[in-house]
């Protein structure tokens, strides 16, 4: 099984430097993270990463290009990470934020798209023009990801990656059957699993409502089918929070539930 220091030392050759001896000019690495702020693995893939990062490569500067942050999730990234710069906007756009948040692809010795599940390809064209080495880490793709459509142009995408690690088996299965064969291509644990955030006012105040003992409980989150927001549907394909489930999901919900 691949080791943190397996990974670390990937993330060393791809910076340049060795991990255990600063580099004469400060290293930057630019973590595309913070998906959503609307669940615990959205909010918790960053400060993981983060931890992982400052604990193993502590010379190495941090920037955060977050999709989403809201006032509460952002000041306890600010609070834990006060060095870590944290851009938002768009490849695309034309604002001054957007040719910001450009100029720190360009100026990065290494991007690195923090763990979940999305298919976009954008930000490895973008490395890739701007000559930027980039990397996946606890990543999860479709099938469709390596199939269909675009396939030969997405694989070749995650071919020049520096890294890919997988967050589960089933995608790197998914991968390597497909013939990807990056410099890396592991299992690698989410960024989740390196989190050291608590927040023990509203953590106490839980357990005393429900008379929870410490040590002496365990949490478990199913997975449903259902739609992240009110009224707001998944266009995914497949789609992981339907608005309106199918016959199929439902039984997959009632199933998990009777466990």
């Amino acid at each position: 099984m691949t080791t943190r220091r397996h990974f670390i030392s990937t993330l060393s050759a791809a910076l340049g430097v060795s991990a255990l001896a600063a580099s004469a000019k400060p290293k930057t690495i630019l973590l595309q993270s913070a998906w959503d702020t609307v669940n615990i693995g959205d909010i918790g893939h960053t400060p993981g990463t983060l931890r992982i990062i400052e604990q193993h490569l502590p010379d190495v500067r941090v920037v955060v290009w977050a999709m989403k942050l809201d006032e509460r999730v952002a000041a306890m990234l600010r609070r834990r990470f006060p060095k870590v710069e944290f851009l938002q906007g768009s490849l695309t756009g034309k604002s001054e934020r957007d040719e910001r948040l450009r100029e720190a692809i360009r100026r990065c010795d290494l991007f690195i798209r923090n763990s979940g599940m999305g298919q976009d390809t954008s930000f490895m064209e973008f490395c890739r023009k701007a000559g930027k080495p980039y990397g996946l880490y606890g990543q999860s793709y479709f099938p469709s990801m390596v199939e269909g459509k675009g396939a030969t142009e997405r694989m070749a995408l995650l071919n020049g990656a520096a890294f890919i690690y997988c967050r589960e088996t089933k995608t790197l299965n998914i991968l390597r059957n497909a013939g990807l064969k990056p410099p890396v291509l592991e299992f690698g644990p989410d960024g989740c699993f390196g989190i050291d955030v608590r927040d023990d006012e509203r953590g106490l105040a839980t357990m005393k409502k429900l008379g929870l003992e410490d040590r002496k409980f365990i949490t478990i989150q199913l997975r449903t089918n259902t739609a992240k927001l009110p009224g707001v549907d998944d266009k995914r394909v497949p789609s992981l929070n339907p608005l309106h489930p199918s016959p199929q999901q439902i039984a997959d919900d009632e199933r998990r539930a009777a466990v």
